[in-house]
């Protein structure tokens, strides 16, 4: 497996934590974000991630704002991955992401959507 910068976009702490302990075991260069505003400054400030594993339903910016702001103000173009607790399989079609997950997602498969 090969290394990449990856951005984690949730606003739940213990999500964050254990999904950076996970990735960054896994060799991955990792950053993280508390909502999409906060995710979309850490990329127009230089940060280019390979992944973005995104949360939805956040406050300030949720992850589908996130995502139409990038494709909007940014020429990053990262593998989206959506990690949500919202059970809908509609997810990856409406937002056109690569990999939807659902919460609580297998540590494994996890590491197989970001690569």
């Amino acid at each position: 497996m090969s290394s990449r910068k990856v951005l984690v976009v949730d606003d739940d702490a213990d999500v964050r934590e254990a999904v950076t302990q996970l990735l960054t075991a896994a060799g991955h260069e990792v950053r993280t974000a508390t909502d999409g505003a906060d995710a979309l400054g850490s990329v127009t400030g230089g940060f280019v991630p390979d992944v973005v594993v995104l949360d939805l339903l956040m406050p300030v910016m949720d992850g589908a704002s996130f995502l139409e702001a990038l494709q909007q103000q940014t020429a990053v173009r990262p593998r989206l991955v959506v990690l949500t607790a919202v059970r809908s399989h509609h997810v990856k079609w409406l937002l056109g992401v690569d990999e939807v997950l659902f919460k609580p997602c297998d540590a494994a498969e996890l590491l197989r959507a970001v690569g």
